[in-house]
């Protein structure tokens, strides 16, 4: 069997041209169904098999990098309060992206970190309440707390920020 590699069209043997988008057949390779070979004894393997069925080498299954998809929401908590000079809150959402921490305010106006802006994400605490102080590359510095039972996920939020700062 035969395929175009211009355009995909599987071929008939005996086709000069292909008949979707006319390449003549030199331009056309012969289709070869893709498959795995051991990685010691180099034997044919079939579908996803641990074990090579020759010499029973394991074979290491990686599966496919997943699509990058920049914007993606991961968590949001409804509870947070955004403090400023230790004393001021200010109540509203904050949204963690894969690609940036946004927190919008009950009023006001929203900001925004990209995340390969940060420099240091850090366990705080503010008025009683467990929160994150963020800082970033520019030395600015945003603390962020959490009332219940948001201020439980803290710690994961923590470790995803380090996750994705990268």
């Amino acid at each position: 069997m035969k395929q175009c590699t211009r355009c995909g069209c599987i071929l008939t043997e005996d086709a000069r041209f292909c008949p979707q988008c006319g390449s003549p057949v030199e331009a056309i390779e012969a289709y070869a169904p893709q498959y795995k070979t051991c990685t010691k004894c180099g034997a044919r393997l079939e579908g996803d098999v641990l074990f090579c069925n020759a010499c029973g080498t394991k074979q290491y299954v990686w599966g496919p990098v997943p699509f990058p998809r920049p914007g993606m929401l991961l968590m949001e908590f409804h509870t947070c309060q955004y403090v400023r000079l230790l004393v001021m809150k200010q109540p509203g959402t904050l949204s963690v992206y894969d690609d940036r921490l946004h927190f919008q305010p009950a009023s006001g106006t929203p900001h925004a970190l990209p995340m390969q802006d940060l420099a240091g994400i850090y366990s705080a605490t503010a008025g009683g309440n467990a929160g994150i102080k963020v800082t970033t590359k520019k030395g600015k510095t945003y603390l962020y707390s959490f009332s219940k039972p948001e201020e439980d996920a803290v710690p994961y939020l923590i470790g995803l920020l380090m996750n994705y700062k990268y």
